[in-house]
């Protein structure tokens, strides 16, 4: 339930329709799964250009994704296919990375296929 002034449409509820009554806010659910990867490396795809191998690795008790990359290319990608993101909605994008190689790492969000639309993400990893 939310309510009050909703002029950037920090409701949650896909306007900017302020609401002076409690208003139940339809939820959008995780579009990822296995997020966190507890139940395997299903339905993740790993590419490179080069070479290199995507695991799951336990960590005192947690599953992490690593990627190892063997021979350096210009495009490394983990993803899910298919993914539907729904128009005038945040979403929280989180996660861990490093290398321990001293290369930059850079976060990218766009469409995987054509016409490999740009969500608005471009970011070195700080």
């Amino acid at each position: 339930m939310a309510w009050g002034g909703n002029w950037y449409g920090q409701l949650g509820d896909g306007t900017k329709i302020s609401r002076e009554v409690p208003t139940e806010i339809n939820t959008v659910t995780e579009p990822l799964v296995n997020s966190g990867f507890e139940t395997g490396k299903a339905p993740w795809r790993f590419y490179t250009n080069g070479s290199g191998d995507f695991s799951i690795v336990n960590v005192s008790g947690n599953n992490i994704g690593r990627v190892q990359i063997k021979t350096a290319g210009t495009n490394v990608q983990l993803y899910q296919a298919g993914l539907v993101l729904q128009a005038n909605t945040k979403y929280r994008l989180s996660f861990k990375a490093y290398s321990n190689t001293g290369h930059d790492l850079q976060v990218v969000l766009l469409k995987q296929a054509a016409p490999y639309t740009n969500y608005g993400l471009k970011r070195p990893s700080t």
